[in-house]
């Protein structure tokens, strides 16, 4: 007999864990969202701007998605987390898992797209030194990148050079990892 460990249900996490589900993400089908995508750039005639065909397809605020379900399900989670409490007292969100390909890049890049599309100020800060993302997501070559979160903690890099703002987004910004930290654990510190 096989043990089976896994949670089938969200009712099942909110048990097992006694905490509210703030929103239900589902697996993004990439060639439906490519279709779809491809439909909708061709009836409402729009596309993506400058710079967007370098993101990760997974990254679904774009002109011709912004009215799927996709959108929609980040769009519930920004809300759930806007309903926690004060804004003013609340300013950071933070995306962690136990293990890696759980979902935390893309659900934090979705996420910080979504509350910058609501006008907030926001800035996506990739904190895995170890095994960054964030940059691969919105195409861009670790090494290219003139500086990053580890020239910001090293003091190679003000965080205003470390800062990068995101084609055809208005109110987002992205401070990527930077180049490989020697002593991530210690640099964090």
């Amino acid at each position: 007999m096989k043990l089976d460990n896994k949670f089938h249900t969200v009712g099942q996490i909110e048990l097992m864990s006694s905490l509210p589900a703030l929103a239900t993400i589902q697996n993004i089908d990439l060639k439906a969202l490519a279709q779809l995508k491809a439909e909708r750039e061709e009836k409402l005639e729009v596309s993506d701007p400058p710079g967007m065909e370098m993101w990760d397809s997974r990254l679904i605020f774009r002109p011709a998605l912004l009215q799927t379900l996709y959108t929609e399900a980040y769009r519930i989670l920004r809300a759930s987390v806007t309903l926690l409490g004060k804004e003013d007292e609340r300013k950071v969100t933070l995306f962690s898992s136990a293990v890696q390909g759980e979902g935390k890049t893309l659900t934090s890049c979705n996420f910080a797209i979504a509350a910058a599309q609501q006008g907030k100020k926001t800035i996506l800060i990739d904190f895995d030194l170890r095994k960054p993302a964030i940059h691969k997501a919105f195409g861009i070559k670790r090494r290219e990148l003139p500086s990053g979160l580890t020239e910001v903690l090293t003091g190679k890099a003000t965080l205003a050079e470390a800062i990068h703002e995101q084609p055809g987004q208005k109110n987002f910004h992205v401070l990527c990892a930077g180049q490989k930290a020697p002593n991530p654990g210690e640099l964090l510190t």
